[in-house]
């Protein structure tokens, strides 16, 4: 049976191969920061090529699913510094396109 030892998130298999999948961020509402959307990302696309894996069952822990984008880290984190704070205005639009594509691609795996 395969080992998944994350931060974000609790992962267990049964053995029928019906993986539990549950954000545990639950202080905040299992808002999702940075953190959360890698985890999601390796986790899922790691499933893919999991035989053990048949199907996926996505929950959370607390009282709420989740509360979406993490504020408090956007104000602060990652899309709110330039990677080049010197970099004109479409090379930094350019640098957010490619962490929003990064957290599209962990959706979509």
């Amino acid at each position: 049976m395969s080992s998944y030892k994350f931060e974000c998130l609790n992962v267990s298999i049964s053995p029928e191969g019906v993986a539990r999948v549950e954000i545990s961020r639950p202080e905040a509402l299992n808002a999702f920061n940075t953190q959360t959307w890698t985890e999601i990302g390796q986790c899922f696309t790691r499933f893919k090529s999991d035989g053990d894996v048949r199907s996926v069952v996505l929950s959370a822990s607390g009282r709420m699913f989740t509360a979406g984008l993490d504020l408090k880290e956007a104000m602060t984190g990652p899309l709110s510094k330039p990677r080049d704070p010197d970099a004109d205005v479409a090379r930094k639009g350019y640098y957010h396109r490619l962490f929003i594509l990064g957290f599209q691609e962990a959706i979509s795996a």
